[in-house]
């Protein structure tokens, strides 16, 4: 799927017209996780659809660029007629680039 860069990213969530899901098993997320994400894990997304904020654009995020989840989870949303992309950058990536988790 179509992927999102950081700086757009974070501009975006910062004008509340994006909100970012962090798909990854919650204990991963538990352990750290990017500012302002989400907990929906991929296998409980399908369940939890109505319970994604509303917003211009859903982003989905979780390992890194070779990481399915978020590709699956883009996927769904636009099943489901949300506008989502993929945020290819994982923790690890975002810690390496400067970033602080939450």
């Amino acid at each position: 799927p179509e992927t999102i860069e950081r700086g757009p990213l974070t501009e975006l969530m910062g004008q509340g017209r994006a909100v970012l899901l962090d798909v990854r098993p919650v204990e991963e997320y538990l352990r750290g996780h990017l500012p302002g994400a989400l907990s929906f894990p991929i296998e409980g997304l399908p369940d939890r659809l109505d319970e994604v904020p509303a917003a211009e654009l859903v982003v989905a995020t979780c390992r890194g660029p070779y990481c399915v989840f978020a590709a699956r989870a883009v996927a769904l949303l636009r099943e489901h007629g949300r506008s989502a992309l993929r945020f290819e950058e994982g923790v690890a990536d975002w810690v390496f680039d400067g970033g602080e988790l939450a």
